[in-house]
């Protein structure tokens, strides 16, 4: 495409050194900039993308957008932008010839819930033959393929190229986790979401938004665009700030709940370790289900599920039958290791409001004891450890307290804000995650279980700035065989 059809028509820029060079790629990364690129030189958190300009002209780059004029020495075409991470969205938008319009998109948002809900939509449309594709923190995937994520929502000209490889392998519709940090920084501005979720909102990711009340009016532009798009909504509005985003948007929104009474309301439910049921009554007629799933949280994201399948067209008897002959698979959410000697779940629980709903579950299940292994991501949100060492050792019987993903913190002092919270002597502290790990597993008699929280589907630990192969799973398979016996 020629730079001047590129930026025809965008907002908020100045264009200097006019040219007609064709523009065949796009990236905010000077490294991965090829010939015919335009470079996106962001201003960070930590640098400056202009740093990195020359690394770029080097590589290839044929035209610029960033936040200031030029200076006098560079002649490539040159976008000065009010918002460059916007622009840069709306040209990758351009760039690849609208394919998000191609697609219908389902969007979702909030602090817990949101990969179980793709699992749990994509299952329910394969099973109907819709052909799926999924942007998520596990994976990206479609058909067969599968691409391991390096952010929950990626930049846009990688999400532009995933829905190019959808389309191309004619897959309908996109479900997507839209991150805070995506909204924030734009990556998601230029798509046509026909859908939103939102599922809840807590204590989260303050150390980037600062407080509570910032968090949510970033998720809250996620649902601004869909209003004005035409598109429609589903909020729990059991979560205070779901019944924030009702008021503000009624017309584009269904409202979904189990405490109070929505569009979407689940009136009984109950469940067991083999699975759920639940009465729940919609807007036209009462569906009830039966699932493999389990749990409050999982009913919420089945609630949600429920009001896109029905704006899809499905009637409630086929959506009886799609839960009740669909085994779901979430990886690393409340997920057991299949064994014969030790109960295990590994939950990506990694914040007191997670382990406030996970807990519970497992205590409502007839344990004997609940034996809970976690700790706190370095670099990360520090407000909430406190509170994550208080969660634990109110509800659980027994907790181990470890390290996980420390970065460049030191894990003594992640592990020492962790017990300023506690409030019960019912806990040992072990940093290293592999001896915490097999630790539980040797004190789990029948009947105990044992939540290995925090990690869930990751496959790694980063200690200081290196990142080394680590998996729960692996590990607690290791223990049980070690200590239980081979099965």
């Amino acid at each position: 495409m020629l730079f001047p059809e590129l930026i025809k028509d965008l907002e908020g820029i100045k264009v200097f050194n006019m040219k007609e060079v064709d523009i065949r790629g796009l990236s905010d990364i000077s490294g991965k900039v090829k010939a015919n690129y335009l470079f996106g030189a962001f201003k960070g958190e930590k640098t400056d993308g202009l740093k990195y300009l020359n690394n770029a002209i080097k590589n290839g780059a044929t035209a610029i957008l960033t936040h200031t004029p030029p200076p006098d020495n560079i002649s490539l075409p040159w976008v000065d932008s009010d918002n460059e991470r916007k622009t840069f969205a709306f040209m990758t938008k351009r760039l690849f010839g609208n394919i998000d319009k191609i697609l219908k998109i389902i969007g979702i948002t909030g602090t817990n819930g949101k990969t179980s809900i793709t699992y749990i939509l994509e299952a329910l449309l394969n099973y109907f033959n819709f052909k799926t594709g999924v942007i998520g923190s596990v994976n990206y995937r479609w058909g067969d393929e599968k691409i391991k994520s390096r952010l929950t929502t990626p930049q846009a000209p990688e999400i532009f190229e995933l829905m190019s490889k959808m389309v191309a392998a004619e897959v309908k519709t996109l479900i997507m986790e839209v991150s805070s940090h995506a909204i924030d920084t734009e990556r998601v501005s230029s798509i046509d979401f026909d859908y939103g979720i939102f599922t809840n909102l807590s204590g989260d990711h303050l150390d980037y938004h600062k407080t509570l009340d910032n968090y949510f009016s970033v998720k809250k532009r996620l649902f601004e665009m869909i209003d004005r798009s035409g598109g429609k909504s589903f909020i729990n509005i059991d979560d205070d700030y779901g019944r924030k985003l009702l008021l503000s948007y009624p017309a584009s929104t269904v409202s979904y709940g189990v405490n109070n009474e929505a569009d979407i309301w689940c009136k009984n439910y109950s469940f067991d370790r083999d699975g759920l049921k639940a009465e729940i009554k919609t807007l036209n007629k009462t569906i009830y289900l039966k699932t493999n799933l389990f749990g409050l949280p999982n009913l919420y994201n089945i609630l949600s599920s429920i009001g896109v399948l029905l704006s899809f067209g499905f009637k409630a008897e086929e959506i009886e039958e799609g839960f009740e002959n669909t085994d779901i698979r979430i990886p690393g959410r409340l997920e057991r290791v299949e064994n014969p000697f030790v109960n295990v779940f590994v939950d990506y629980a990694h914040s007191d409001d997670s382990l406030k709903n996970i807990i519970p579950i497992l205590k409502q299940l007839h344990y004997s004891r609940v034996i809970t292994v976690f700790g706190a991501g370095g670099d990360r949100d520090k407000t909430k450890r406190p509170r994550m060492g208080k969660v634990a050792t109110e509800l659980s019987d027994f907790v181990i307290i470890t390290s996980d993903n420390p970065r460049t913190e030191d894990p003594e002092m992640i592990i020492s804000d962790i017990l300023q919270g506690t409030v019960r002597n019912n806990y040992i502290v072990m940093e290293d995650r592999k001896k915490a790990i097999r630790e539980a597993v040797s004190m789990a008699r029948e009947n105990d279980v044992v939540l290995i929280a925090g990690k869930g589907h990751e496959d790694y630990q980063i200690i200081g700035e290196k990142t080394i192969h680590f998996s729960d799973f692996e590990e607690v398979e290791k223990s049980i065989r070690e200590i239980k016996g081979e099965w």
